[in-house]
């Protein structure tokens, strides 16, 4: 059976650290883990699990799509920005 990649549910870490930004991820059939980005040398550092650009993508895409905004955007306003 092929593993499906499509991420079904993402969520942060409760154990973070200064300078560090943990997400959770879980897929359809493929399994869970984390991905985790740093600041180091003046650039953003990724660890992925060995998993791809487009993979990190799809779950920082999952992880907006999901959030909760505080801020009420009009409509109108979100096609200005690409939506």
């Amino acid at each position: 059976m092929k593993s499906d990649f499509t991420v079904t549910k993402v969520w942060l870490t409760e154990d973070y650290r200064e300078g560090l930004i943990d997400i959770g991820w879980a897929t359809k059939l493929a399994g869970f883990g984390h991905l985790s980005f740093r600041n180091e040398d003046g650039k953003i550092h990724c660890s992925s699990e060995t998993m791809s650009r487009v993979f990190v993508k799809n779950v920082l895409c999952k992880l907006v799509d999901d959030a909760v905004f505080d801020e009420i955007i009009p409509r109108n306003h979100e096609s200005l920005q690409g939506e």
